[in-house]
């Protein structure tokens, strides 16, 4: 293989500039991007409802099934995400399949978050819908729920350029990460190519020599 060639270290800047610019569009592509995890532990379920003589009541209304779910949302793009991110008829909420059980402060259910400038309130909707009302999330801001509920819970809305994710569901890939996938498949293409390129010259030379011979 000649290393003098010109046309191979031209496809070797190629190479180069080619990885060179993904990295710095990486580096300096901003996003905003949400992630959630949760974390379900059950309280009361039908069968233990149904024992005799065993009464579980909220505010005076009897309980078959309660769970305590903990939810935390994490900001994890390089841009700053804003209230007015969310479509209005799509906005960031908690939502449940049945109801929740509530304290006369909703506002109690914040356990945990990690920006004070970020001010934060809970709006109940109705008895199935909570929505977060915030000033601003900024990368690797995080708030942490703790609620009561019966049925599923999830976080619900839609960024109107962004990803809100639940990191529990690893199943699914996102935009991002199939578009990082994409980048890295290219680069081991061409990277393969250039390769081959030199096996191929490899080859050549020998066949040349034995020729010779």
């Amino acid at each position: 293989m000649d290393w003098n060639s010109s046309a191979l270290w031209g496809i070797i800047g190629l190479i180069g500039g080619f990885f060179s610019s993904f990295i710095f569009h990486k580096i300096s592509t901003k996003t905003k991007k949400i992630i959630y995890t949760k974390n379900s532990q059950t309280l009361v379920t039908n069968s233990l409802s149904e024992i005799n003589g065993l009464n579980i009541t909220f505010h005076n209304q009897p309980i078959k099934n309660l769970t305590s779910t903990t939810l935390t949302i994490r900001s994890v793009g390089k841009d700053i995400i804003n209230l007015d991110d969310f479509g209005k008829a799509t906005p960031l909420c908690i939502k449940t399949t049945e109801c929740f059980f509530l304290q006369e402060n909703v506002n109690s259910i914040i356990c945990k978050n990690s920006n004070p400038n970020n001010l934060m309130k809970l709006i109940i909707k109705d008895e199935k819908t909570i929505l977060l009302d915030f000033d601003y999330l900024s990368q690797e801001d995080e708030v942490e729920f703790v609620l009561l509920h019966t049925g599923t819970i999830e976080i619900d809305g839609k960024l109107k350029s962004g990803t809100l994710l639940n990191k529990n569901n690893s199943k699914k890939f996102d935009l991002f990460t199939i578009n990082n996938l994409a980048f890295t498949l290219i680069y081991i293409a061409m990277f393969a190519q250039i390769m081959l390129y030199e096996y191929y010259d490899i080859a050549l030379s020998n066949i040349s020599y034995f020729t010779f011979f």
